[in-house]
């Protein structure tokens, strides 16, 4: 079932038994515990190679979803203006382990003071 992408939850909850004792079962049978690994492996190598199979035949969505997600890269804006209109501003929302959550894009809608302009030779806060 691991093999199939279920979570440890769903494997439980399709077996009728707890997730804690799933969790001792696999301590005391280490023979359980492998063929989880083992299928759990199996399933994200699957899934990494069709992501690349499309990524390299143009998918653009899965182009930046492989550079983000395996190549840790990020959209950045440069958040000085030079006197340009604002462009949108992209908030990446990540989580701890850097997988991306969430983006949120917010239309700036006019500039921002001079006391709040940021220059290249501060330190990136407001005075």
């Amino acid at each position: 079932m691991a093999g199939a992408g279920l979570s440890v939850a769903r494997i439980c909850k399709a077996m009728g038994f707890s997730e804690r004792t799933l969790r001792r079962w696999r301590k005391l049978r280490p023979q359980l515990e492998a063929a989880v690994e083992k299928g759990q492996a199996r399933t994200e190598a699957r899934v990494g190679q069709k992501l690349v199979e499309k990524a390299l035949a143009g998918d653009v969505t899965a182009i930046v979803w492989y550079e983000k997600t395996r190549c840790g890269r990020r959209e950045t804006r440069d958040v000085t203006t030079g006197g340009q209109p604002l462009a949108p501003i992209v908030y990446t929302i990540q989580s701890a382990a850097g997988a991306l959550l969430d983006e949120v894009e917010v239309e700036a809608f006019e500039p921002p003071s001079q006391a709040h302009q940021l220059t290249s030779g501060t330190s990136g806060s407001p005075p």
